[in-house]
């Protein structure tokens, strides 16, 4: 009876002092983008760190990113492991005289108040709203389809990741952590061929709204393009081109692929030089 009330004494002890250093840590990265310590109105955002075929293996790192670039928003990348994951345990996040957002979605609402950038004057409440559903689509539904081939099926998927660098102890638990993620939110409990016509489904779909649009909407860009290039330019060019999904974009879904490729010459001609290797298409 002792013995227990012992160790969970000693565990609760544990508990508390790890939550304690996280804030001390957390403070400590906090403290190196006071509003004293970085440029004035440029925004200090932090992601991934950079790496060949895309500039993050992240698709919100990339969507916040291309959104920075879309809106010319002033900015500074921020590309060290150490500052990766911000406030919330999420990555991206960003920086601002002194103020922090955590998560592409916020950072993106917070800096769109904050710059005075309007990306949608072009379209209507209507189709605003269909853009932001399509952006569900990625974040909510595909991003899963995403992690399950590259963490949790294993074969090509863990292969790619491993190709990174990463080291396999940390692929091994990235592995099972992402399974008890998927199995949680949901995707993760339904067979793999399920998940496969699913995926194969979403990227259909996608061809059938880019139709022969420039962009989602029409021949101009909105907001929502970020987070769709942000997705989609990671089976083009990231982890995820060895998967069958990149492989039927590739032969069966040309404006997909031109989409992809509009997006990144218009808004990222230093390509080449982020990625260190030459753009492939």
């Amino acid at each position: 009876m002792w013995d227990i009330v012992f160790y969970l004494i000693i565990a609760g002890i544990a508990y508390f002092a790890y939550g304690y250093m996280q804030g001390v840590w957390l403070q400590k990265k906090l403290d190196q983008f006071t509003a004293e310590k970085c440029p004035k109105d440029v925004v200090i955002m932090h992601g991934t760190e950079r790496m060949p075929g895309v500039p993050s293996p992240s698709p919100f790192v990339l969507k916040l990113e291309t959104f920075l670039r879309m809106a010319k928003i002033p900015y500074e990348y921020d590309g060290k492991l150490r500052n990766t994951f911000g406030p919330k345990g999420k990555t991206p996040w960003c920086s601002l005289n002194g103020e922090h957002v955590a998560d592409s979605q916020l950072c993106i609402e917070y800096l769109t108040k904050k710059f005075k950038v309007n990306l949608d004057s072009n379209y209507t409440e209507k189709e605003k709203a269909f853009a932001k559903l399509l952006r569900y689509m990625f974040e909510e539904h595909m991003f899963w389809e995403f992690v399950l081939w590259l963490w949790v099926w294993g074969g090509p998927g863990i292969e790619a990741v491993l190709k990174l660098g990463a080291p396999r102890f940390l692929v091994k638990y990235l592995s099972w952590n992402y399974t008890r993620l998927a199995w949680s939110q949901g995707l993760g409990r339904h067979a793999r061929a399920d998940v496969e016509r699913w995926a194969y489904e979403d990227i259909h779909t996608i061809s059938v709204v880019l139709d022969k649009n420039k962009f989602i909407l029409g021949d101009e860009p909105c907001v929502e393009d970020a987070a769709v290039f942000g997705f989609l330019a990671q089976m083009m060019w990231g982890c995820m081109t060895t998967s069958e999904y990149a492989k039927v974009i590739k032969f069966k879904y040309p404006n997909i692929q031109a989409y992809c490729e509009r997006m990144r010459d218009r808004y990222f001609p230093d390509w080449d030089q982020i990625c260190g290797k030459p753009k492939t298409s």
